[in-house]
C-alpha cells in the first residue's frame, strides 16, 4: 500500500472534511492522524469548538486508519467522550489507533488533543472513559444518575410512571446499566404531556 497516495486521495476526495478544512496528515497501517485549526465557523453558541467537529475528526481518523488495509469501510457505530473545550485558533489533532481488525469489524482508539497535547476527548467506551477520568466529577452523569434513582423510587410508590420519563430512563440504562444506545423515539409521540 502506498500510504502517501492514500493520504493524498483521502484529502482530495473527502468533500465533507475538505469543506471543514480537516486534513489527513499521517497514515500508516492501522493508524491515521487528522488535524484542523478551529475557526469561528466551528464554534458552538458558547464560543467553543462544536462537539460535532470533534466527532467528525474522530470519524475521519478512524475511517482513514481502516482504509490502510486497502478496502473502504463505513462507520457502523461510534461513541465519543468530550473532556475539554477548544477555542478559536486552537489546533486540534485526532489520532486513530487500531485495536482490532477483523473480516467484518474494525475497532479504533481515538484521541483528540490540542496543540499543547491536552486531551480534549476520546472515542472509547463509557466504562473506559470513567476509568480514565477516575476522581473527576462529571456533573451531567451525577445529575442524571441521582434524578433517575429518585424517579425510580417514585415509580415504585406509584406516584409516576416510567413511560413519563423515557429519555431519563434510557440515559440511566446507558450510564449505569451498560445498555447500548437505542433511543425510544416512539415514547415521545404521546400527546398527554
Amino acid at each position: 500500500m502506498d500510504y502517501q497516495k492514500l493520504l493524498e486521495y483521502r484529502n482530495l476526495r473527502n468533500r465533507f472534511t475538505h469543506k471543514l478544512q480537516i486534513e489527513l496528515t499521517d497514515v500508516r497501517l492501522g493508524y491515521a492522524k487528522v488535524e484542523k485549526t478551529v475557526a469561528e465557523d466551528d464554534l458552538n453558541p458558547m464560543g467553543f469548538a462544536h462537539g460535532g467537529l470533534y466527532y467528525t475528526m474522530a470519524d475521519n481518523a478512524a475511517g482513514s486508519a481502516a482504509a490502510t488495509h486497502g478496502i473502504l469501510m463505513v462507520t457502523s457505530s461510534g461513541s465519543f467522550n468530550y473532556y475539554r473545550s477548544a477555542a478559536c485558533g486552537d489546533r486540534l489533532i485526532a489520532e486513530a489507533t487500531e485495536l482490532k481488525y477483523g473480516q467484518t469489524l474494525a475497532v479504533y482508539d481515538i484521541r483528540i488533543t490540542d496543540q499543547n497535547g491536552t486531551l480534549l476527548g476520546t472515542g472509547m467506551s463509557f466504562d473506559e472513559a470513567m476509568e480514565t477520568l477516575k476522581g473527576t466529577t462529571l456533573e451531567s452523569i451525577v445529575i442524571s444518575t441521582r434524578t433517575a434513582k429518585a424517579v425510580r423510587k417514585l415509580i415504585e410508590r406509584g406516584v409516576v410512571k416510567a413511560e413519563q420519563f423515557p429519555m431519563l430512563m434510557h440515559i440511566d440504562e446507558l450510564v449505569n446499566g451498560g445498555k447500548t444506545v437505542n433511543v425510544p423515539w416512539k415514547a415521545f409521540e404521546r400527546e398527554d404531556f
